[in-house]
């Protein structure tokens, strides 16, 4: 989400550009909130700084681009956990 979508946020999202700002960017972040508190929101937020120049989001921005459209950069990958239900205990690794 972009920073005018983010409601309730200010102090955090301030953080996050002042770092990004400084080039002081932890190598590891957690975002933890409860629901509706926009975690997903300020993470999202923080991959773009990261990923786009200051003047090439501006001009994104600018473009009128979606949040869907800026986080289709090759450098940016989702992890979501899955189970595995079945009676095969075997992994993959095994199996191989």
């Amino acid at each position: 989400m972009l920073e005018q979508e983010i409601v309730g946020q200010e102090t955090l999202i301030s953080t996050l550009k002042y770092s990004v700002k400084k080039n002081q960017v932890p190598h590891a972040q957690l975002f933890i909130d409860r629901d509706g508190y926009g975690g997903l929101a300020l993470a999202l937020y923080q991959a773009v700084l990261l990923l786009y120049e200051p003047e090439a989001l501006n001009k994104a921005l600018e473009q009128k681009k979606q949040l869907a459209d800026l986080v289709l950069h090759p450098d940016l990958h989702f992890l979501y956990p899955t189970i595995n239900i079945g009676s095969n205990t075997k992994s993959n690794a095994q199996e191989l």
